[in-house]
């Protein structure tokens, strides 16, 4: 019985050590094109709402109908390069059909990252800056957030 919770605490304490590890690594990726402006398209025709959630902060937020999906879109700049950097995501928005998951999207407002990360299959395919307005958006969230209190 001892063997046994001794060998859970390890597990337990190397899990903690590699995720820790994890958060101070470089990059994630070394380049990645712009988003696609068909990526774009796809998510305005066919998602019909989305749900954003800040990962450090336990702050999620809805897009509950198609043109709130749409506005989220003109925070992208589309045709913009993302360089190589050490930031990791504030938020990961998700797109939906009333059937199903369409795409996910990593949102980066720290460390003087402004910029938004197209996953496929849970790895980094595509990222464009954000918008002057949409960095306003995403940050004053995570500002009045920590100001509440």
């Amino acid at each position: 019985m001892m063997r046994l919770k001794t060998l859970c605490l390890l597990v337990v304490l190397l899990t903690c050590f590699a995720c820790d590890k994890k958060k101070s690594e470089g990059p994630t990726y070394d380049y990645l094109p712009p988003i696609p402006v068909e990526a774009l398209e796809n998510i305005r025709v066919n998602s019909s709402f989305a749900d954003v959630i800040y990962n450090e902060y336990g702050i999620s937020m809805n897009w509950p109908t198609p043109q709130t999906v749409t506005n989220s879109l003109t925070y992208i700049q589309t045709g913009t390069h993302v360089a190589a950097n050490s930031c990791q995501p504030t938020a990961r928005i998700m797109y939906s059909t009333p059937e199903d998951l369409l795409c996910e999207m990593d949102v980066y407002i720290s460390d003087g990252c402004l910029h938004v990360v197209l996953l496929e299959e849970g790895q980094p395919s595509s990222a464009s800056l954000l918008t002057e307005t949409g960095a306003r958006f995403y940050t004053k969230i995570v500002e009045d957030f920590l100001n509440r209190g």
